[in-house]
């Protein structure tokens, strides 16, 4: 294909790109922040959605051809060695990124789904809908678990022991950890909008502060009705991710048999 000859000689002059995924609300924003404030890696601000089908005027071939081009002008005029590019919903797009960007490294972010439906309720009113797009976004990204350029992070894991998740994070992008990349002193990412909404006001808020751990927040806002739903649609998958939906304590009582590194080959 002709997109992925243009890009294959662009990409000798810089390393594998970086993309951050995963279904929203799951820290692919702490994430990116975390990772641009690396001294070799440059991040792309806002949510490009590069990757996406039918979002755009452009063909799917001249709009990534133009925008990962940009990316990697960005990151040489900024003399970084590579970027790192966060659109959570390019977690239904892994094949694609891979099959035009085959160096590429990806992280998808995960999530206890009820959190993940209880932040997005505050956003639509609805935890049908949340617990929906978890149910998707997730279920796009299994498959992946296993491939040698796929990193599954717990954002649990992240926010109770940043340190040690992102050294094994760097280790798997081949980069040195910097312990300054946890820094809030500067923002390295922050969403671009022409007209930002509260939510986006919010966000920028908490990615100027220290990593906090968010995790729990259902048992304090779901009602037991919304818990017996979550448990219907989503019970298989929860176990799958190391979750325990049985428990009164969440993933800290759970075996958890998704870790950091990447889940084990699907068949």
């Amino acid at each position: 294909m002709l997109a992925q000859l243009i890009l294959k000689l662009q990409m000798p002059f810089l390393k594998a790109p970086i993309f951050v995924t995963g279904c929203g609300h799951s820290g692919t924003s702490i994430m990116i922040r975390v990772l641009g404030s690396h001294s070799k890696i440059y991040a792309i601000q806002g949510e490009t959605g590069t990757f996406l089908t039918g979002r755009w005027r452009l063909s799917d071939e001249l709009r990534i051809i133009r925008n990962v081009s940009k990316f990697n002008l960005s990151s040489f005029m900024h003399h970084k060695p590579r970027w790192v590019e966060k659109t959570p919903r390019h977690v239904l797009e892994i094949g694609k990124i891979l099959g035009y960007l085959p160096t590429a490294r990806i992280i998808v972010m995960i999530r206890d789904g009820r959190d993940v439906a209880c932040s997005l309720k505050e956003r639509t009113g609805s935890i049908d809908g949340g617990v929906k797009r978890w149910l998707r976004d997730n279920g796009a990204a299994m498959p992946f678990f296993g491939h040698p350029q796929v990193r599954a992070v717990k954002y649990e894991e992240f926010a109770k022991s940043p340190e040690a998740v992102m050294r094994g994070v760097l280790d798997f992008l081949e980069e040195e950890f910097e312990p300054n990349i946890f820094a809030t002193d500067k923002t390295a990412w922050e969403p671009v909008h022409a007209a930002p909404d509260e939510h986006v006001c919010r966000r920028v808020q908490q990615l100027r502060k220290p990593i906090y751990d968010g995790s729990g927040r259902w048992r304090k806002e779901m009602t037991a009705q919304e818990r017996a739903l979550f448990k219907k649609m989503a019970q298989e998958m929860m176990v799958e991710l190391g979750y325990d939906v049985n428990d009164s304590c969440g993933n800290r009582c759970a075996p958890t048999s998704l870790s950091v590194a990447t889940a084990g080959p699907r068949r």
